[in-house]
């Protein structure tokens, strides 16, 4: 038996026997549905779902919300036109039942979840009946600040049929809060991709709304967006925007900003580009502007340097969400060598990168190298002493990357002495 009827033969025994459908049908989770029997038990069982009359009944009312979440699900699973039909003629139509009953119930903050996950797969249905569902629900303010709201307005590109509905319903007034910001980054694709003629924000309101974002102390990546618009407002407008722009204290919105500038003819925005491209932990984003507007040619030959593309190497591992998640303060060449390197077993060129973070709200105030060159760039973080020099530290990283290998000459314990013993081992004049 496949694993889509397997989908059909669950769902007919809930019917029969009862049970949390949740725990029934999660394995299927994330397998594609090509067989339409399965589709139509899926539309069938949400169609047998009520929330109605069940509010002294806790327990059933998890069990009904638990279903509903699991079915509507699927919904993304869609892998075959005719189950994608079935969807579309069936079900959208119960998703919608749904959304409508609980977005207005007084306690439909139980289920925001739910409700934005819905918005979201009708965005990704596009069909006009939810675009206009969309657009009056996102007039209306629901849930301004939820950041559901990027994968739901983000579904109105230039492909989806009935963007306009969406586009024009909250041109005005312009959104607020989280939403706004959205919209604002979906306008300025579509503008860029000639889908619309004016920017929705090339008024007196929505001018002071960017001045705004330029100004505001916290969430620079508004101020991002703001910077992204320049290009694409009239220039009686933008000249105190790139102002403020150019002043403010972000490098990613100068770079924007910079960027903006270029576009219309305003070769300084190349020259700040330029600038940027030689400091490390910008430089592969700068250079990427560059190439965008054509002017790959002046990107400053130091990028293109050893020494420098492995300090950038650095600055972007440092700047992973999984590592700092953002650019040190200060990063620097500490040390650079060729080495016989015995994680690898052959000889390389290695690098050692010191940075600084300075602390604020998000990072505390630390320090520490990143090796490059081995067999990953890596930092240990807390396993560096003030004292330690150089061959300390490639000692430190020698003996983690023979733990990562499992490699049979790793010592009892990861220390610095440890690590210098192997390397001299290869080494002698290490």
């Amino acid at each position: 038996m496949s694993k889509q009827s397997q989908i059909h033969s669950t769902i007919n025994q809930w019917k029969e026997r009862g049970g949390n459908l949740w725990d029934m049908l999660e394995k299927f989770q994330n397998i594609p549905i090509t067989n339409s029997d399965d589709a139509v038990a899926i539309v069938n069982a949400l169609n047998s779902l009520s929330f109605e009359d069940k509010s002294n009944d806790t327990e059933e009312i998890y069990q009904v919300s638990d279903a509903c979440r699991i079915l509507v699900t699927f919904f993304q699973q869609a892998d075959s036109q005719e189950v994608f039909n079935i969807f579309v003629n069936q079900g959208l139509s119960q998703l919608r039942r749904i959304f409508t009953y609980l977005v207005n119930q007084p306690d439909s903050k139980n289920e925001i979840n739910l409700l934005m996950f819905i918005l979201r797969l009708l965005a990704e249905y596009r069909q006009e009946e939810d675009a206009r569902l969309i657009a009056k629900i996102a007039r209306s303010g629901f849930q301004s600040n939820n950041h559901m709201w990027e994968n739901i307005l983000h579904a109105f590109t230039v492909e989806h049929p009935y963007c306009d509905i969406v586009i024009n319903t909250l041109a005005v007034p312009l959104p607020k809060d989280f939403l706004g910001i959205v919209y604002l980054d979906v306008v300025n694709d579509l503008v860029r991709n000639g889908f619309i003629k004016k920017h929705p924000f090339d008024t007196e309101s929505g001018i002071e709304y960017l001045r705004e974002l330029f100004l505001s102390k916290t969430n620079f990546s508004y101020a991002h967006s703001a910077a992204a618009s320049l290009p694409f407002l009239t220039s009686f407008h933008r000249e105190g925007l790139i102002q403020l722009a150019k002043q403010h204290i972000d490098p990613y919105v100068h770079m924007e900003s910079a960027w903006a500038m270029a576009t219309i003819g305003d070769y300084s925005g190349v020259e700040l580009l330029k600038k940027m491209a030689v400091d490390a932990r910008y430089s592969n984003l700068a250079c990427q502007y560059l190439k965008g507007l054509g002017c790959g040619n002046k990107i400053p030959t130091i990028v293109f340097d050893d020494d420098f593309k492995a300090m950038v190497e650095a600055s972007d591992w440092l700047d992973h969400p999984q590592e700092y998640g953002k650019v040190p303060d200060e990063i620097s060449l500490y040390d650079t060598r060729a080495l016989y390197w015995p994680p690898t077993d052959d000889e390389r060129k290695v690098w050692l990168f010191k940075y600084i973070y300075k602390g604020d709200k998000d990072v505390e105030a630390s320090w520490g190298f990143v090796m490059v060159g081995g067999s990953t760039t890596f930092s240990l973080f807390g396993e560096y002493h003030a004292d330690f020099k150089a061959e300390d530290v490639y000692g430190v990283h020698c003996v983690w990357e023979l733990e990562v290998n499992e490699d049979a000459r790793m010592p009892e314990s990861r220390n610095a002495k440890a690590g210098l013993a192997i390397l001299r081992q290869y080494n002698p004049s290490f």
